[in-house]
């Protein structure tokens, strides 16, 4: 991306300082460079980008992200950032303001209010990477479907090993196409973080019963 987002905190109407250790504190293990003014970060695999943050103050109201890197990480790091305060966010293209905590509309100037078409809160560091989706109902849906399927696979993960060691006990029928069999010649489980029974006959993963 090559634009900027900027990140500010308020209380009470006025400019809200947030201790700059604490800020930096957000992003600390994936800072590769600083200066007075800004930090650079690097999240690996070449996605980078540069926070400004005056860190020769104790303290900081607000912060900007230069071409957010659109790492998972990045969004982490931002999302505890903005929970440190009343913060909002802007971006370019988008005319309302982003919030991360309940009370923080309270807080805001009410110039700044009027002067922005909505305001719109992020529940989530998940949300805040994705908050194209934020308020889009059709796209919420797909959010919604991407968080099913990924808790669905998150629930298989976890049961593997006990089915397969059912598998190896008892043999298994294929929940997809009917094969059935035992373990390791018709069924098999990958090595690896984030296990899963495969059929080895249609290769879809299995389920618990």
């Amino acid at each position: 991306m090559s634009h900027s987002v900027y990140f500010q905190a308020f209380l009470n109407g006025q400019s809200q300082p947030i201790p700059t250790e604490r800020l930096l504190e957000c992003f600390a293990p994936f800072i590769t460079g600083r200066d007075e003014s800004s930090i650079d970060l690097c999240f690996g695999n070449e996605l980078t980008s540069t926070a400004y943050i005056d860190i020769t103050e104790p303290t900081d109201s607000g912060f900007s992200i230069h071409r957010p890197s659109g790492s998972t990480q990045e969004d982490e790091c931002c999302y505890r950032a903005a929970k440190l305060g009343n913060f909002i966010a802007m971006e370019p293209g988008f005319e309302g303001a982003y919030y991360f905590d309940h009370d923080t509309p309270d807080h805001l100037p009410a110039d700044l209010i009027e002067g922005v078409s909505e305001l719109v809160y992020v529940e989530s560091a998940e949300h805040w990477g994705l908050r194209d989706f934020i308020g889009k109902p059709e796209l919420e849906a797909q959010l919604a479907e991407q968080r099913a399927f990924r808790e669905a696979n998150e629930k298989r993960s976890a049961q593997a090993p006990a089915l397969y060691a059912r598998i190896e006990r008892d043999g298994w029928t294929c929940i997809r196409c009917g094969h059935a069999g035992q373990a390791e010649t018709d069924f098999y489980l990958p090595a690896g973080p984030d296990p899963m029974v495969f059929c080895r006959r249609c290769g879809r993963i299995q389920d618990a019963k």
